[in-house]
């Protein structure tokens, strides 16, 4: 990836400062292996911007056709040791849209395996996922009989107002074009319809104290959001910002250590301990606010 003293920013266009360079144990190769979700490169980047007007982080524009096809080889075993977890964060997300919609026709865009689709198919929604990897598509027809559908976003054709519920969960942070996603998401909503979705949130205090060694940070991120960013984002695709919270997600300590392994030394050593045999089944909440989950509305 290029490392320039200034780049436009994916919002404002503004060409804006290099912000952090690309850290100590950044490969630059890019392949399936790093588009998978428990890949162990959290806190592993490239060079990273910073817009002061939009409060906006980001990564140089990579390829599109490329990024499409490398999530599509994508393979991620490791992403099933955590589908307890995963279900209960399902069933979170879920209860929080169900405040502002009753279930109705939901599309889900990122679905991985599509566990958030099972539950919300058991809730009473009638669910469909959007998801790029083969592997994933394959596995959670055969494991869950879930409504997968190959594809991304970009490619994915709805009819206008079609759908009541679009949710996206760690997704928008991946896509070379948020803004024209967020646009193409608008299309398809119902007028009393919600879109329902979880970023990374550079904006917490953790991101600033940690800086360039924020796990938040790795190559499959291309934009960091801040709950102003976003908001801007979302107005601009003709959406009302309704509800937000911190998106917070159980997992075992032996996963995230297994997430930290190519970070900054101590947390290189803070994932080993909690890899030890006596302590890598335990379920932890972190306690931090930099996922964020926010509920919207069209205008």
């Amino acid at each position: 990836m290029s490392q320039d003293p200034e780049y436009p920013c994916p919002l404002c266009g503004v060409a804006s400062p290099l912000r952090f360079t690309p850290s100590a144990r950044h490969h630059g190769a890019l392949n399936s292996t790093i588009f998978s979700c428990t890949n162990p490169h959290a806190g592993d980047h490239g060079p990273i911007y910073w817009c002061a007007a939009c409060r906006l982080g980001f990564g140089p524009t990579p390829n599109a056709e490329l990024t499409v096809r490398l999530y599509s080889d994508v393979e991620d075993p490791t992403y099933l040791t955590e589908m307890d977890s995963r279900r209960r964060h399902a069933q979170a997300v879920l209860r929080t849209i169900e405040r502002w919609h009753r279930p109705g026709s939901l599309l889900e865009i990122g679905s991985q395996v599509g566990i958030l689709l099972r539950a919300a198919e058991d809730r009473g929604w009638t669910a469909t996922g959007v998801e790029p990897s083969r592997w994933a598509v394959a596995t959670g027809r055969a494991l869950l009989g879930v409504n997968l559908v190959t594809g991304s976003l970009e490619e994915a054709e709805f009819a206008p107002g079609s759908v009541d519920c679009i949710v996206m969960v760690d997704v928008l942070e991946h896509l070379v074009d948020p803004l024209s996603a967020l646009r193409r998401c608008r299309t398809w909503l119902a007028p009393d319809g919600v879109l329902a979705l979880s970023t990374v949130n550079m904006g917490t205090f953790a991101a600033k104290v940690m800086g360039s060694q924020w796990p938040g940070f790795m190559d499959m991120h291309l934009t960091y959001f801040t709950p102003q960013s976003l908001r801007e984002f979302l107005r601009r695709s003709n959406f009302r910002w309704v509800a937000s919270r911190p998106d917070r997600r159980a997992y075992s300590l032996g996963y995230v250590g297994g997430r930290l392994q190519h970070n900054s030394w101590p947390l290189r050593i803070a994932g080993r301990v909690a890899g030890l045999p006596g302590l890598r089944r335990i379920r932890f909440v972190f306690p931090t606010k930099d996922l964020i989950l926010v509920v919207a509305k069209g205008e």
